[in-house]
């Protein structure tokens, strides 16, 4: 790791600010190992002694379901539940990539990054208006291609792994051409229709990265999506590679 290369020493510091987090006995997560801690783990069955596994590496059936409301709640009350964001999509240090021959345009990129405007950032649920929000045309290539299929605009409809605090969700997106409104009027836009559990994701008043990465040939889906909030020790690094702008929005293609 070259710690001149800006982007080996942003991943540098994410991971001695993680590995940091783990050690800080302040965090409510955080335990001593101690006999105290052990025992109570062992009481919620959230541990298992090695004399009960009849072979190493034997699942552990826990007994949280069969315990009382109290025990259970003893084992959330040491370790609660915090909202954590998730994991921005892994990087290629610049280092490397001087090593890598980019292949044919239209398919150079992995991760497409767009700061999300205060208007992108209303479109959640219970508001009304549909979840879009408009992407640069020089972007259009990152996405499937778009073809006429019966409906009015060209439009491509493609899933998509939408990561949250909670796990992995599969959703659809759409990406279309809005050429013109019904009265004529012309417009020019490439929009893509999120869902609102997306939206929900982002902090209202925007700012937060939307980060879609295109992963490996043979993935299903192809992209996954992360919400990035400014609050992440990585938005900084992330927000640095947003080196275009468009209506308004940072944005960049690596």
């Amino acid at each position: 790791m070259d710690f001149l290369c800006s982007s080996d020493l942003a991943c540098f510091q994410r991971y001695d600010s993680f590995i940091r987090e783990l050690l800080d006995i302040s965090h409510p997560n955080v335990k001593p190992i101690n006999q105290r801690t052990l025992r109570t783990l062992l009481r919620l069955g959230a541990i298992q002694s090695e004399a009960l596994c009849p072979e190493p590496g034997t699942p552990l059936q826990s007994r949280r379901q069969g315990t009382s409301g109290a025990s259970a709640g003893t084992l959330e009350s040491m370790f609660p539940t915090l909202s954590v964001p998730s994991a921005p999509p892994p990087r290629v240090p610049r280092s490397l990539k001087r090593l890598i021959i980019p292949p044919p345009i239209g398919r150079q990129t992995s991760s497409f990054i767009m700061q999300l405007s205060p208007f992108d950032s209303s479109h959640r649920t219970g508001v009304p208006g549909t979840a879009e929000v408009l992407v640069p045309h020089p972007s259009v290539p990152f996405f499937p291609p778009l073809s006429r299929s019966g409906r009015r605009y060209p439009d491509t409809i493609f899933d998509v792994v939408l990561s949250t605090p909670t796990g992995r969700e599969r959703h659809q997106y759409r990406l279309w051409y809005y050429e013109q409104r019904a009265v004529g009027t012309r417009i020019d836009e490439y929009r893509l229709r999120l869902v609102h559990d997306t939206i929900d994701l982002s902090t209202p008043g925007g700012g937060d990265l939307m980060v879609i990465s295109r992963l490996p040939p043979g993935s299903a889906p192809l992209y996954e999506v992360t919400i990035l909030p400014q609050s992440d020790p990585s938005f900084p690094a992330f927000l640095a590679l947003c080196n275009r702008e468009a209506q308004g929005k940072r944005w960049g293609i690596n």
